[in-house]
Parts: C-alpha cells; structure tokens; sequence
C-alpha cells in the first residue's frame, strides 16, 4: 500500500464561546503566544486572537484538539489576520503554558508594543517634571526602579511641553507610599493616576 503523504494542514475551526463574560472557551487554539491576570493572545487557525479583562486564568489548554478554556472577566477580544514568519517559534506545550501564568518577574514578553500596551493597561502614572535632562528625573527613575510593574508612566517635561511614554524598565506597580515618594520629589498636582 503506497504510503500517504502529509499535506499542508488546514487550520482548525475556530470558534468563541463566551458564558457570562466570565468564562470562554476557544477552539483553533494552535499555541499560546503569552497568558498573564490582565491578557492573553494566542495563535489559531485564522490569526492571532487578543484577550484583555481581569484576573484572567488559562484553566485548560489541550493542544492536541486545539481547545483553551479562560475564566475571569473577559473584557474585550481582538483578532489579527495570519501572517506569514520565516523563522516560526514551536507550539507551547501545557507545562510551559504553567510557567507563562506565574511569570518570574521581568522574564515575560508581550505581543504588544509599548505604546499598544500602555493604550490598553487599566491605570496610567502621568508625572509632570521639569526636564528628562535634570536631577530630578534621575531620582524620579531611582524611586521607578523599585517598585516594577505593568502601570505606563507618562512623563510631561515642561520644557518640552510634549508628552513621552517612558521605557518599559520605568513602568512601575504603584501604591499610597510609592506614590508619596513621588509626590515629596514633585508636587502633589504633578503625579496624577488615572
């Protein structure tokens, strides 16, 4: 009997089932691109799916039959079109996908670019200072550094007058003493978060 050769694939269907806005279920599923508590993109037979909300959880991924069950608040979903990549990265298998739900921090990556990211983060920190060259955005960057995190810090340099999104490195995860840190190097009306 002649032996069958293998065909290109045809992508799996692709479907959303989405109970509640609490609980979706995603067919297609060919590998997880990243899965974090505020989103989650994956690769499927018809592109990229983008999913943004809060305290999301991957709670079953079987890549075999291409099926991934989300719980949490399902805010909105995004959808790309396939593109083509000379060098494509392999399928994530359920143990890595393990390791993307409890990143070590600093290590994930995301689909996004800065700014896309900043757009769709859920609170920014917009500090007003008086220039990028002076001492005092260096000790503002000092007090960035030691509280990481995935608020965008914008900053408004008034001697330039034109707001600038800053590096990643300077996002931070901002509380009431963190934010008094800011304040006693600024002014109370110069560190807003929104």
């Amino acid at each position: 009997m002649p032996e069958k050769t293998p065909r290109d694939p045809q992508p799996a269907p692709h479907d959303l089932i989405l109970e509640s806005r609490a609980r979706l279920t995603v067919t297609g599923v060919q590998k997880v691109l990243h899965c974090n508590a505020d989103s989650a993109a994956m690769e499927t037979g018809k592109g990229t799916l983008h999913l943004t909300g809060a305290q999301l959880n991957m709670a079953a991924l079987d890549l075999e039959t291409g099926e991934a069950k989300f719980t949490g608040r399902i805010d909105a979903r995004e959808e790309e079109a396939p593109k083509l990549l000379l060098n494509e990265a392999q399928p994530l298998t359920e143990s890595a996908v393990e390791s993307l739900q409890q990143p070590k921090k600093g290590t994930q990556k995301s689909v996004y670019t800065d700014a896309q990211a900043a757009k769709l983060a859920p609170q920014k920190l917009f500090l007003r200072i008086s220039s990028l060259q002076s001492d005092e955005w260096t000790q503002i960057k000092e007090v960035l550094r030691t509280q990481p995190g995935d608020t965008p810090v914008y900053l408004y340099p008034m001697d330039t007058k034109k707001k600038t999104l800053a590096a990643r490195r300077y996002w931070c995860k901002p509380d009431i003493a963190f934010l008094t840190k800011l304040r006693f190097l600024l002014r109370e009306e110069d560190v807003i978060i929104q």
